[in-house]
């Protein structure tokens, strides 16, 4: 049984879990409001120490009871985030016993993660830390589990691999993919969209007058902007046309597109590569034209630059015109009027100010 009490106008419950006291904010200072939540904590909890011992629990199941009964107290944001970790976990491991989850069912959900989902091995680091939490639970409080399998998480490197294509190879790609995953993957690869922003995509998020694409539903909720061009403007045009649903892609069975993305990477002869890397060979080829890391993160729509840096090994051009400016004669800057042009030169070739500034003062 739990104890409530009031703090500062704030209802808490005090409970005892695996030998422990704890306490948890109700976030609530009514105290009707807070004795009916009270209650039903109590209840559910009573519930399943009389039951949960005595049958086998799926993991369905079990990731609701853990929602209904270990969540209370967490922020907003880290709510949402085990939300979607358990989506990920409950699609995999769905009415699979928790007792029958061994260490090769978990391999192959890694696995899957990373080389079908494209996530990144940070992505999958934190469903598994929420599957961890679940095991430990079931094992050490509900009693449900006897035992679980050693978890084994990713290496977590500063930056991750890279891998981009050619524009000969992706033409081989498109040439090969099925009309509807090849109208998918040419949207990909001109917008830099992730898989889920492009499944999301609504036409009322496209805006055909500014010529823009809007991602509203995205990894880190930063909506963005890609500007549209006129390939990609003939494409959407046509798929405009034959639209039968709110969303742009609507119509496509999830396995099926798996495989004949799969089967159309063997054709093409294209080895390790990822739906996800049409991101990557967005922003790479961005790069390699001369576009500032800068306008790349923002058109991956990265919080951080360090996120987009990894990109910029790709192109030398900043690194080369810095050097270049050495070559200039030293009597260009005077040592009392300043050469407003060769300065203006040196910003608008990306010039960093610490070398302008070394360069002024010569």
């Amino acid at each position: 049984m739990s104890n409530l009490f009031n703090r500062r106008g704030v209802y808490y419950l005090r409970y005892k879990s695996g030998g422990e006291w704890h306490k948890v904010s109700l976030k609530t200072g009514e105290k009707d409001v807070a004795e009916k939540l009270k209650a039903k904590f109590d209840h559910d909890n009573l519930m399943h120490e009389l039951v949960g011992k005595k049958h086998p629990i799926n993991f369905t199941a079990a990731m609701k009871r853990y929602f209904e009964n270990h969540t209370l107290g967490l922020g907003e944001k880290t709510l949402k985030s085990y939300i979607g970790n358990s989506r990920n976990l409950v699609a995999f491991f769905g009415t699979v016993d928790l007792g029958d989850i061994n260490k090769d069912l978990i391999t192959q959900f890694t696995v899957e993660r990373v080389e079908e989902d494209g996530v990144s091995h940070a992505t999958v680091n934190r469903d598994l830390s929420l599957l961890s939490r679940l095991f430990h639970l079931a094992r050490d409080e509900w009693g449900v589990i006897d035992s679980f399998p050693k978890i084994k998480k990713f290496s977590e490197k500063k930056f991750e691999r890279v891998r981009w294509l050619k524009d000969f190879e992706v033409e081989k790609l498109l040439d090969e993919l099925p009309d509807k995953v090849r109208d998918f993957m040419f949207v990909a690869f001109n917008t830099g969209g992730r898989k889920s922003e492009l499944f999301n995509l609504k036409w009322s998020d496209i805006d055909f007058d500014t010529g823009y694409i809007y991602f509203n539903e995205t990894k880190n909720d930063l909506r963005r902007g890609i500007p549209i061009n006129q390939p990609l403007r003939e494409l959407l045009y046509r798929l405009r046309q034959e639209a039968v649903d709110e969303r742009v892609f609507c119509t496509m069975n999830t396995v099926w597109f798996y495989e004949s993305f799969r089967a159309a990477c063997d054709r093409a002869g294209i080895k390790n590569f990822r739906i996800h890397d049409a991101r990557h060979t967005f922003a790479s080829k961005l790069v390699q034209q001369g576009v500032t890391i800068q306008v790349v993160q923002k058109l991956l729509g990265h919080k951080a630059i360090k996120m987009t840096m990894r990109y910029a090994h790709l192109s030398n051009k900043s690194l080369e015109d810095a050097i270049k400016v050495l070559d200039k004669p030293k009597e260009m800057v005077s040592s009392n009027v300043t050469n407003v042009k060769f300065i203006a030169d040196l910003v608008k070739n990306d010039v960093p100010v610490e070398v302008i500034k070394q360069l002024v003062n010569m």
